[in-house]
């Protein structure tokens, strides 16, 4: 809530919930803080996003990969998978995965329909879905996979603030943003994404967020 109320809207949002009721325990490391950017430059090029031959959708199959490691770091964790379903109606997911393009879902989609290591009655439990069509949605925990990753720093669609509010602010107890974390400095530090993540650095230096390697999560 902080983060959204400082990027979007200078500071005037107030955070009308306490601290979350989640047995942190139950977390990977790396997200026992509510927000982490799972940083893939380390990657180096094969990090890298693909484009149409219009240029108009784009999809991160490196990316992907860590989102889908995010998540089985999540649903590895039984008890963590029952904390997350208390309070909801059964089906209701407990994960959304944001992308950026719609040619992202179809990659993430298929990732998951191939993925033996997650149970029959947990693929309903994950919903992969564009940022367009999660207006007015939220899940318990949110991975955004950004998508844009290029030589050029061109950031594309993701330079509209209306897109990243959305995203941002769907997530009711644990924030995962994944994407290369120098695609949005330099000449990009003043947009949305920019924004975002010198809010996360800031909130790292305080420990009230994390900044982790791709690696960490790769499968």
């Amino acid at each position: 809530g902080e983060l959204v109320s400082e990027v979007f809207y200078d500071g005037s949002l107030a955070t009308g919930r306490g601290t979350s009721w989640h047995d942190t325990s139950l977390l990977p490391t790396q997200l026992r803080h509510e927000v982490c950017w799972v940083d893939t430059s380390p990657l180096g090029r094969s990090a890298f996003e693909s484009a149409s031959p219009d240029r108009i959708d784009c999809w991160n199959d490196a990316e992907a990969g860590v989102v889908m490691g995010v998540l089985r770091a999540l649903l590895q964790n039984q008890g963590l998978v029952r904390a997350l379903k208390e309070g909801l109606q059964p089906g209701d997911p407990i994960v959304g995965i944001i992308c950026m393009y719609s040619k992202q879902r179809e990659v993430l989609n298929q990732l998951k329909s191939e993925a033996r290591w997650i149970p029959a009655e947990l693929r309903r439990l994950v919903k992969i879905d564009t940022v367009d069509s999660y207006q007015g949605k939220e899940n318990r925990i949110v991975i955004l996979s950004t998508v844009r990753n290029n030589a050029q720093q061109n950031p594309g669609f993701l330079r509209s603030p209306n897109s990243i509010n959305v995203a941002m602010s769907r997530a009711m107890e644990r924030l995962v943003v994944v994407g290369a974390a120098p695609m949005w400095k330099g000449k990009n530090e003043g947009t949305p994404l920019g924004q975002v993540l010198k809010k996360i650095e800031s909130l790292c230096a305080a420990d009230r967020a994390t900044i982790a390697k791709a690696q960490e999560f790769r499968l």
